[in-house]
């Protein structure tokens, strides 16, 4: 295997896993994905059979979700033979994933915001002592 094919073979790798993940963040997370997905198989499930309603739960678990993206996105590219409609289609949704994080990390920067802040989570509970801060008495 030549080094334009293992780039290729990776590069396919990324944007699957990627458009997964916000195929699943889509489902889980989005209010589109709450109004599309989520609230329709409610009401299915309410008219269907009650004992549904445990599946529809599965609609909120990152993990259940997960799974069912990414038989998807690598069902469909084994259907259409990884051409450039399953490129396109799993480009557009991975590259949606990856804007839409790096937006979201740009808007929550709050400059008013004192909060100290590694890799990007604040860091609370946590107590930071320079030198010896004793006034010389005893407790």
């Amino acid at each position: 295997m030549n080094i334009s094919d293992m780039v290729k073979k990776t590069a396919g790798a990324a944007i699957a896993v990627t458009a997964a993940a916000r195929v699943t963040r889509f489902v889980v997370t989005d209010d589109l994905g709450q109004w599309w997905i989520q609230e329709p198989a409610r009401e299915f499930a309410a008219r269907f059979d009650p004992r549904w309603d445990k599946y529809v739960d599965g609609l909120s678990c990152p993990y259940c979700v997960s799974f069912w993206a990414t038989a998807l996105v690598m069902g469909s590219g084994a259907v259409l033979r990884w051409n450039r409609a399953w490129q396109f289609g799993a480009g557009v949704w991975a590259a949606s994933y990856v804007v839409g994080h790096v937006s979201s990390r740009l808007d929550s920067d709050d400059e008013d915001d004192d909060t100290i802040k590694f890799s990007g989570l604040p860091m609370s509970g946590i107590e930071m002592h320079f030198g010896d801060t004793s006034d010389g008495e005893d407790d």
